[in-house]
């Protein structure tokens, strides 16, 4: 028995001889569907009543198509948001790490940075999305926490961030697993 599918993968003469008078014609779909208002819609209704159970499964697959999209961006979105307090918990614990930094007290995580000290060793940029925790704590510990303007001073006007602490791996990963 051959299945709708396959009658649907075989194109004929008259297929072909279709669509190039529609693309020879482009004008007269729209013109015929001006003056028949509402045919599809009727001719869509009589084939949802004739193939009820085609038309339900279609829906249900594409319900559950959407259910599974839900539950996946749920997900991304938990984990972003895990990654995302890691992130921010160790900016805060080590704050900026220049000993003569000239914003002095407790700053937000906003205004503070991840600085690799050796760009060589710099596998993926801390802000990035799709990584696991644990090679988010790996990338961490490659760093040390400035805040913005001691960045750009380290950036811009060659302030060495080799004498600053770099972050420690058993604290990123306690900071990562909340103990």
């Amino acid at each position: 028995m051959r299945h709708y599918i396959d009658y649907m993968s075989e194109t004929t003469k008259a297929d072909e001889y279709g669509k190039q008078w529609r693309a020879d014609h482009p004008d007269y779909n729209r013109a015929w569907h001006q003056s028949n208002p509402g045919y599809a819609k009727e001719q869509t209704k009589k084939w949802r009543e004739a193939n009820r159970d085609k038309y339900l499964t279609a829906k249900r697959i594409q319900q559950q198509k959407y259910n599974n999209t839900s539950k996946a961006k749920a997900l991304v979105e938990a984990r972003y948001k895990q990654r995302r307090e890691l992130v921010d918990k160790v900016k805060l614990f080590y704050g900026c790490s220049n000993p003569g930094c000239p914003c002095v007290g407790e700053l937000d995580p906003c205004c503070l940075d991840f600085h690799h000290v050796d760009a060589s060793t710099k596998c993926f940029h801390i802000g990035s999305a799709g990584r696991s925790l644990d090679k988010m704590v790996c990338e961490i510990c490659k760093c040390v926490v400035v805040c913005a303007i001691c960045h750009r001073l380290v950036t811009w006007n060659g302030l060495d961030p080799s004498q600053f602490p770099l972050c420690e791996q058993d604290v990123a990963r306690k900071l990562a697993h909340g103990t």
